[in-house]
């Protein structure tokens, strides 16, 4: 009788280690789930959403996160690092510098959201080429053009290699010409789109061109501002989800 009590002790014991196991591979499966997603939106006024109207508002950043609320389990959304007057080089200074912002009420740094994304959008540069460009009317010849363009590439080179030590999940979203009427302008975006490009390529990040087809008359209602409409935000947003890889845009 003693050596079946043993027994059915031995089978209890087996049984609750049966599912202590299975009820521990449950949880880690929970919590590595792919569905859960960190999205962190990086950049200036495009990645912020501001309309054509001045104000920060639901931009393509803000329609990625919904997809992935809708689709996955969206475990944190932030573009409060972004800046609506940044440059390349304010961005890289913003991970040297571990930047904290405050998200859903706890301080975050920088550093740590990079290192937690499954997802990262960079809209950068517009800002490097404006502040260039002294009058809006002005005829550059084409040698400063390619000069500009070189400081960009060598800042934005600087700021993905600084991205890449913590994650390499990045999608760098490029622009449309922002001053459609304006040749100067015209030929920069242009020499920018391509060298993003190029730069996406060497870098094996995922790039979103916006130069070639984007509808102006669609989706810049407002002449004196050059930030598109919600409807505009939402047609590169489409973008992004058409272009991107099927790991990032399915995880």
């Amino acid at each position: 009788m003693k050596y079946i009590k043993q027994i059915n002790h031995l089978k209890h014991l087996k049984l609750i280690c049966i599912i202590l196991t299975i009820t521990l591979v449950y949880f880690i499966y929970i919590l590595a789930s792919p569905d859960d997603i960190s999205y962190l939106a990086l950049g200036d006024s495009f990645a912020l959403g501001e309309n054509p109207y001045g104000e920060i508002a639901y931009g393509y950043t803000d329609y990625l996160s919904n997809y992935y609320a809708e689709n996955h389990h969206l475990k944190l959304y932030t573009k409060r690092f972004a800046n609506k007057d940044a440059r390349i080089k304010d961005v890289t200074q913003d991970i040297l510098l571990n930047k904290k912002v405050y998200v859903n009420g706890r301080s975050l740094g920088l550093k740590n959201a990079l290192r937690e994304a499954n997802v990262i959008t960079l809209s950068v540069g517009a800002n490097d080429i404006i502040s260039q460009v002294n009058i809006i009317g002005e005829v550059m010849l084409e040698r400063k053009m390619d000069n500009i363009i070189a400081t960009v590439e060598t800042n934005l080179d600087e700021l993905l290699t600084e991205m890449k030590k913590y994650n390499k999940n990045i999608i760098l979203v490029g622009y449309y010409n922002l001053y459609p009427q304006n040749e100067t302008y015209r030929l920069l975006f242009q020499k920018m789109d391509k060298k993003y490009e190029q730069i996406s390529k060497k870098k094996n990040i995922t790039y979103i061109s916006l130069y070639e087809n984007f509808p102006y008359d669609k989706y810049l209602p407002n002449p004196f501002n050059i930030h598109p409409s919600i409807e505009g935000y939402q047609y590169i947003y489409q973008q992004i989800i058409e272009n991107i890889s099927v790991s990032l845009a399915k995880i």
